[in-house]
């Protein structure tokens, strides 16, 4: 086994020292022989990564096991550890494809509620998004988090197709996030569930550990995987190809296992109820197989003379795909056509789309229909003129 640096956010009062809630696993950390070090969490939070990671030795691979981050934060962290030689084993790509719902829906879409998302918090996206899944009640949470708390509130929509009532949720999930708002409103259609919420931890789409969700420490859940986890998810989720994520399930009230969460596993809590040392024992280490190498082209590059579109809002229809929409260029599309998903010169993925009929005046929108497809705001997508 390869032996990593594991990083834990530091104590407040005692910078030198593990924060107290993550002691436990540091120690079990340094027992397996892992290196520890710790770095400020609040200044990472605040953007200045540097003074955050000036304790980090050099010249390391790395996994972090602290306090939640959003994506801009843990890209200026990953930056930052880089100048010193150290490189997180989670990139902040796939840090933001699973700390951010729309990153891993698509691909996991056939087992969690259908989903439909805004980019942004404009009433009439979020209309759009509300009225794609059609009647009946609904959740609501932002890209990263619900406020589960306040379930009557900010979370639960009886009625769909009640817009103003569903708006009135918005505004108030809206208001209690408060600066921590992720991205947009995510609607999700209600599904009853029965019993305690389970937590998985997965290595490169491996299975590697079951425990009892945070919120229910002492609901014990079941040790078989095949018995939580539903035929077909493993497959699902080594499609996304990331290094440790965990995700929550729930048996739905018909005896289904239905997945509520993916999270990154850097960021996800431990229950107090499974040992530190079990945690670390599955913690990737770099030296795990990563799952056959996804296809692509030979030295990709961008198409210079086909149709393209410069995305500038994403949301989902139902189980149909993701939707990609951005200002209209007059270029014609052909409808059923393969379209490359960029980001900058690099080529993200490839997904068949057709021409949504349905789009605001001024704009074009692709629906994107391949399973795992990924796309963002400011990606570029290139086809076939029609």
């Amino acid at each position: 086994m390869a032996f990593m640096l594991v990083l834990f956010p530091s104590d407040v009062l005692r910078p030198r020292r593990c924060d107290e809630h993550f002691a436990a696993e540091a120690d079990a950390a340094r027992s397996a022989g892992h290196q520890v070090a710790v770095v400020d969490h609040d200044a990472l939070a605040s953007g200045a990564a540097e003074q955050a990671v000036s304790r980090v030795p050099s010249d390391a691979v790395a996994v972090y096991r602290g306090w939640m981050l959003d994506s801009q934060a843990y890209e200026g962290f990953a930056a930052a550890l880089r100048r010193r030689g150290v490189r997180l084993l989670t990139t902040p790509e796939q840090y933001r494809r699973a700390h951010e719902l729309p990153g891993w829906y698509a691909a996991l879409a056939a087992f969690t509620p259908a989903s439909a998302w805004t980019v942004g918090t404009d009433r009439s996206a979020f209309d759009t998004a509300r009225e794609s899944l059609g009647a009946g009640a609904g959740v609501l949470r932002d890209y990263t988090k619900s406020m589960k708390h306040h379930w009557d509130e900010a979370v639960y929509i009886p009625d769909l197709t009640n817009g103003p009532a569903a708006w009135s949720v918005a505004e108030r999930l809206h208001e209690l996030r408060g600066d921590d708002f992720a991205g947009g409103f995510v609607v999700r259609r209600f599904e009853q569930f029965t019993g305690a919420e389970v937590r998985t931890w997965w290595i490169h789409g491996t299975c590697r550990l079951i425990t009892a969700h945070p919120d229910t420490p002492d609901e014990s859940p079941p040790a078989d995987a095949d018995v939580v986890v539903p035929a077909g998810v493993a497959a699902a989720i080594a499609t996304l190809r990331l290094p440790f994520v965990t995700v929550d399930l729930a048996r739905r009230a018909d005896g289904i296992w239905r997945i509520i969460e993916l999270g990154d596993g850097q960021v996800s809590d431990r229950p107090s109820t499974t040992p530190p040392a079990a945690l670390i024992a599955v913690l990737p280490t770099g030296d795990e197989p990563a799952g056959p190498a996804e296809p692509q082209p030979a030295t990709p590059s961008m198409p210079p003379a086909e149709f393209a579109l410069s995305v500038s809002d994403v949301f989902v229809l139902g189980n149909r795909g993701i939707v990609a929409a951005g200002p209209d260029t007059g270029a014609e599309f052909r409808s059923g056509g393969e379209v490359q998903i960029w980001n900058g010169d690099e080529l993200r993925g490839r997904s068949t789309a057709f021409v949504e009929l349905h789009s605001r005046q001024g704009t074009i929108a692709l629906l994107l229909t391949s399973a795992g497809t990924h796309v963002r705001p400011g990606d570029r997508i290139t086809g076939p003129r029609r």
